[in-house]
């Protein structure tokens, strides 16, 4: 079986809500999605998610990547060659694109398990199972957060993740004010998108309510390692990374260093299943736990995270509700949203339906 076709499509996501952090909002997003045609008729649909401000890339810098450097290395290649293919793109000319070759993972994971018509989590020596799932409620004005409060409750999430970035005082009311409307019931992550200092960050958990929160994510810059290590000393809960993880390598380093209690794996971040599946090595041998999370993604990457999901050993959280407030997703059927938990379907590949019109 050989490679045979590359289709490049970049698809404008429409969003119920903005999509707000401390450092950028938006109200659309673009996902880049490739179709990976074969000699024998199957196909494998990947998708890229990139954010400029995490890994640098843009909707054109992937699609660019795509077409000239990842074309012509993959075209007339095994799709089962699925490890020296993405060793060679991820070499290509030195290149840093981890969204684009995460597009490449998952196209290539999804017809491995066409070609061996066993779902990838099989593949991957996992098993079906459901995951608690959150939603996150963006950093937009209170009224605004609060009604996307009163939905979520109403699709049945109970776990809430509330970004945060306008100061301590002003987060700690904002989140008092969709606690009480939530209810003592729910569960909380909190994710400050590099907002704080050190020491507004320890001001700020001394201004909330612990109670039933799980974690604080990324709240001092990516760069500034120490302060988030010297956070991570003295929080009385745990303290997440995100923005300063893109690889194994950074992995490794917050592990050894002890730099936070948790590690936030994106397939976006990373480049794809493999590196995930390095990372999650690194975090399960350093007894780190981690979470798979996500950007304003397609239900076809999500769903690639989700199969991933269910063969990790580091993994305690799931953070994959990129594609809830997608209006317009050509990808359908996975992951199944049900009782408050995330399943994904026992279907070859990644069980995921496309609709490209």
């Amino acid at each position: 079986m050989k490679i045979t076709g590359l289709e490049i499509r970049e698809v404008p996501f429409r969003l119920k809500y903005p999509s707000a952090v401390a450092y950028a909002i938006q109200s659309q997003t673009v996902n880049i999605f490739l179709k990976m045609e074969t000699s024998e008729g199957l196909d494998g649909w990947g998708c890229s998610a990139p954010d400029e401000s995490v890994t640098g890339e843009t909707p054109m810098s992937v699609s660019q990547f795509l077409k000239e450097t990842v074309r012509p290395l993959i075209l007339g290649r095994d799709p089962l060659e699925r490890e020296a293919l993405m060793k060679e793109i991820r070499d290509a000319e030195g290149s840093q694109n981890p969204a684009a070759t995460a597009a490449v993972s998952i196209s290539l994971f999804d017809l491995w398990g066409k070609i061996k018509e066993m779902p990838v989590y099989s593949l991957l020596g996992g098993s079906a199972r459901a995951f608690p799932a959150s939603y996150t409620i963006s950093l937009l004005p209170l009224e605004t957060a609060l009604e996307q409060t009163r939905q979520a409750l109403a699709r049945g999430f109970r776990i809430l993740k509330v970004k945060l970035g306008e100061g301590s005082e002003p987060d700690a009311r904002r989140l008092g004010e969709i606690r009480r409307l939530a209810g003592p019931q729910i569960l909380f992550r909190l994710d400050a998108n590099q907002a704080y200092s050190a020491l507004e960050t320890l001001e700020f958990l001394r201004m909330i309510d612990m109670e039933n929160i799980q974690f604080l994510e990324q709240p001092t810059p990516a760069k500034e390692l120490k302060a988030l290590k010297y956070v991570t000393d003295r929080s009385p809960i745990p303290i997440m990374a995100d923005e300063c993880v893109l690889d194994a390598d950074d992995a490794r380093r917050i592990v050894s260093e002890k730099i936070a209690h948790l590690v936030n794996i994106k397939l976006m971040k990373c480049g794809g299943l493999d590196e995930a599946l390095r990372i999650d090595e690194i975090c399960a041998k350093g007894c780190v736990g981690t979470m798979l999370g996500c950007m304003d993604e397609s239900a076809l990457s999500i769903s690639a995270a989700m199969h991933l999901a269910c063969a990790m050993k580091s993994l305690r959280y799931i953070d994959l509700d990129g594609h809830f407030d997608i209006i317009n997703d050509i990808a359908s059927s996975a992951p199944i949203f049900k009782n408050g938990n995330l399943e994904i379907p026992a279907r070859p590949g990644l069980g995921v339906d496309i609709n490209p019109s």
